[in-house]
């Protein structure tokens, strides 16, 4: 049974976003260290109901993978959904001190990008982003978002942004020309609503 310093310590990181890493408050945070953790646990638990080893492989029920960047596109209700929901909860907890049963594997940052709340439905997920790649859907917007690994560094921002709107008959929207907000220096794993959001880069500022 994990202390109750070792808890404090996990949720602490988990609304960390609250107090500093997450800017132009555009997220919807957990109201409470009981739901915080209830989210979390209840990510691992879903997981391993349907059979699925946390610490292992994505399962193949994800609908694509892009070689170039890394990203495994997956369906709503897909194993590969849990997977990866279960990716964000274990960083999250081990980052506070407890134990999840899934070992860090990675130094780097991973993401997920979901298109229901709390990081549900269908989405992407891609176990370890490269610095300056801006990951993007041209069709599909996104409400939520997490992220795994570990928290960012020092001098690592995650920038949000979406396609700039056509203000003009004739002219072309801009992939990812329209700025939304960032996650910071220390924004722990984890998961959180958003505004709606299409494109995300890590990078160093």
């Amino acid at each position: 049974m994990p202390s109750f310093t070792a808890l404090t310590r996990a949720l602490v990181l988990v609304l960390a976003f609250a107090a500093a890493a997450v800017t132009a408050a555009p997220a919807e945070l957990p109201t409470s260290p009981a739901e915080a953790r209830a989210h979390l646990l209840g990510a691992i638990e879903e997981a391993k109901g349907l059979g699925i080893d946390i610490a292992g492989p994505i399962p193949d029920d994800y609908t694509k993978f892009d070689a170039e960047t890394g990203r495994y596109e997956f369906a709503g209700g897909s194993k590969a959904g849990a997977w990866a929901r279960a990716q964000l909860a274990a960083s999250a907890l081990e980052e506070g001190g407890e134990t999840s049963g899934l070992q860090k594997r990675a130094s780097g940052v991973g993401l997920g990008m979901w298109t229901g709340t709390w990081c549900s439905g269908s989405g992407w997920y891609i176990p370890d982003m490269n610095y300056g790649t801006t990951y993007f859907s041209p069709s599909t917007a996104y409400i939520s978002v997490g992220i795994s690994g570990r928290s960012l560094g020092n001098w690592e921002q995650l920038d949000f942004s979406t396609w700039t709107t056509c203000p003009t008959h004739g002219c072309s929207p801009v992939a990812c020309g329209q700025y939304l907000y960032s996650a910071g220096t220390y924004t722990p794993p984890g998961c959180w609503n958003s505004m709606s959001y299409t494109c995300a880069k890590l990078w160093l500022y």
